[in-house]
């Protein structure tokens, strides 16, 4: 990220560190380069939730039709 900011954003500098504080702009910069991966991201855990859930509610009707 730091390698984003500074080479594609108006070289913004900020410190290597895990804890560096950023600006507004800064985290608005951020959040529309990443907004695609992140919405990506919800839609494949929605997905993946609903799947689940699909499959215990089909585990528990094959256990309940096998006794």
């Amino acid at each position: 990220m730091i390698e984003l900011l500074s080479f594609e954003f108006k070289k913004i500098e900020i410190e290597p560190r895990p804890t560096s504080k950023i600006d507004q702009d800064v985290y608005d910069l951020l959040l529309d380069e990443f907004q695609t991966d992140k919405s990506d991201k919800d839609k494949l855990e929605e997905i993946n939730t609903k799947r689940r859930e699909l499959e215990e509610k089909q585990a528990e009707e094959k256990q309940a039709s096998g006794e």
